[in-house]
């Protein structure tokens, strides 16, 4: 009996001193609060804190009830004291609470473990003056009461007089309802003042286009930001340890806005609500020929509208366009713009007209209705009707042949008859009549011989080439050719059309010089042409044939230059097809 309680008291002795043992090893797991009490939309630190290892990881998501977790850290030390080492783990927690009154910190799992509630003070926002506030919003529209569609500038300005870091503001939105929100700008900051006391200002400003008539209202906008309590940081370390920076929000004020439906007045196709509209035209050319292309640049302006408002000019034409003109439309290019005054836009298209015939060709007038939202009234862009003269192909082709006067009867041919005197003076006399006869018979033994060289040329050609194989017979481009289609791609700011023109130009027109091998790119055409305006215009050219961005280009700019061109050799211009000449070949001109 005196064995068996031997045994029983040390095996109460082996667990005590095992239970002792676990007990040192256990978790002792602290909470605490940077601060208490504190403030609605001011944030503040939970800190909890173990000494020991713990079974498992935390779960925080009992705070989620009545606070938001804005994030989340943790720390290990470990610490050697008197040959016994110590080992703690932060878990450090920025929240912001939800509610005001005395809130409750809820238990925390760590595995096994749990930490004690504990309890927090949350006071109301101070209610007091603007200017007795460091950090506050205050946000404006104008106008209030906007048409449906039309654009409605928001700002918002946040005023602060003390130092801010890691700053966030939310955009504005509908609560219901939808509508389109833009960013105009890039914010603005000044100072100003308020009841006597300085403040800095950052000003941010937005285009918002209602899509709904009737009463829409804007959410608040919400700042977050980080405030220092303490020293200026100047460092990063600074501001990762600056344990008395906080988190504060702000919220704006919510907006109603009135919105007008479309008014019963306004009777255009498409409803435009703008703050001022404008229709522009541009000609390539002013000269108009038969065959030949003519490019019409119609642009639409507006100044309150997003590109994406601006509709098609083809629809606003009047009458159609004769069967004799055709006509080809380019895809149109759209640009917006956001200024402190709202949005720009543009909508730019390119027609290209070609008259099959000459005559006289009356364009429609365009019209495009839309609403003024400054006047309350409806007003209209136009552009009148344009009456062209086109001239036809024969008539520019007789341009080019010189009359020929004094033209001989059928029945006499007459030579003028020469006399000299003594004195070398020369007079005309009275010229002979030779007889019809005579002319005739001249002219067929004329005939005669002229076919028998002929022919004889052809026997001789073909006993030189029988032996070889022939060649087909290739069209080779000419000087003309080129021309024609450097000015058909210019006037249509066709690109490639240009470039593969100059290129053929370039093989004709330095074809036969000794010093030069074939060329093959715009950038040889450059070296050989000695000619800077040009050079610069081949070298636009060609960037923006290798640009990974698309970019429009003028082609008349190359044209006009191309027209004055002179190549160093040439001291004499050639008129070609009514143009400044190209150069000149010997003493001919085709």
């Amino acid at each position: 009996m005196k064995i068996f309680n031997n045994n029983f008291f040390n095996l109460l002795l082996l667990f005590s001193l095992f239970a002792a043992t676990i007990n040192s090893f256990a978790a002792n797991i602290n909470v605490s609060t940077d601060r208490n009490p504190v403030r609605l939309n001011e944030s503040f630190r939970i800190v909890f804190e173990t000494e020991g290892s713990i079974s498992g990881n935390p779960d925080f998501s009992p705070l989620q009830t009545d606070f938001d977790i804005l994030n989340q850290s943790q720390n290990s030390q470990i610490n050697i004291i008197n040959g016994q080492q110590r080992s703690t783990k932060k878990w450090v927690l920025t929240v912001m609470a939800k509610r005001t009154g005395h809130l409750v910190i809820p238990s925390i799992d760590f595995g096994q473990e749990r930490t004690a509630p504990s309890s927090i003070t949350v006071q109301k926002v101070q209610q007091s003056g603007e200017a007795e506030s460091n950090l506050f919003l205050e946000v404006e529209v104008e106008p209030k009461n906007p048409y449906v569609q039309s654009e409605v500038i928001y700002t918002v300005r946040l005023l602060f007089a003390i130092n801010i870091k890691n700053a966030s503001l939310t955009e504005p939105k509908f609560k219901d309802g939808e509508g389109i929100v833009e960013k105009l700008g890039e914010d603005v900051q000044y100072k100003t003042q308020r009841d006597g006391k300085n403040f800095m200002v950052l000003e941010r400003k937005y285009a918002i286009f209602p899509q709904e008539s009737g009463d829409l209202i804007l959410e608040p906008v919400m700042l977050e930001a980080q405030i220092s309590k303490g020293r200026r940081s100047h460092s990063f370390f600074d501001d990762l340890f600056d344990r008395q920076a906080y988190i504060k929000r702000s919220r704006s004020e919510s907006i109603t806005l009135k919105v007008k439906p479309i008014p019963a007045s306004f009777k255009g196709r498409v409803w435009l609500p703008a703050k001022h509209l404008k229709l522009q035209e541009n000609w390539s050319e002013t000269h108009f020929k038969a065959g030949e292309p003519a490019t019409r640049t119609l642009t639409l302006l507006a100044e309150g509208l997003t590109a994406g408002q601006l509709p098609e000019l083809s629809h606003f034409s009047q009458t159609s366009l004769s069967k004799a003109l055709k006509q080809y439309s380019d895809k149109a290019k759209l640009d917006e713009q956001g200024t402190s005054q709202g949005i720009i836009s543009s909508r730019e298209e390119k027609v290209a007209m070609i008259p099959s015939e000459g005559g006289s060709y009356t364009l429609p007038a365009i019209e495009v209705p839309w609403w003024n939202t400054k006047t309350h009234r409806i007003e209209i862009a136009s552009l009148p009707a344009r009456t062209i003269e086109v001239e036809s192909a024969i008539e520019v082709e007789s341009a080019d042949v010189q009359p020929v006067d004094n033209v001989a009867s059928p029945q006499t041919t007459s030579a003028p008859l020469v006399k000299r005197d003594s004195g070398d003076k020369i007079e005309s006399a009275e010229p002979i009549k030779v007889p019809t006869e005579v002319v005739t018979s001249y002219g067929n033994w004329l005939n005669f011989i002229l076919a028998l060289g002929w022919l004889g040329t052809v026997i001789a050609w073909w006993l030189t080439n029988r032996r070889t194989i022939p060649k087909p017979v290739q069209n080779t481009p000419n000087d003309k050719t080129a021309i024609k289609r450097l000015k058909r791609a210019c006037q249509s700011d066709d690109v490639k059309g240009a470039k593969e023109a100059l290129l053929i130009w370039a093989k004709v027109h330095w074809k036969n010089h000794k010093n030069l091998k074939e060329i093959n790119s715009l950038g040889e055409i450059c070296t050989h042409c000695g000619d800077k305006p040009l050079q610069t215009e081949i070298q636009i050219l060609n960037r923006l044939l290798y640009s990974q961005k698309t970019e429009s280009w003028e082609g008349s700019r190359l044209w006009e230059v191309f027209k004055m061109y002179k190549t160093p050799s040439s001291e004499n211009r050639v008129v070609v097809e009514g143009l400044v000449p190209l150069y000149q070949r010997g003493s001919t001109t085709d």
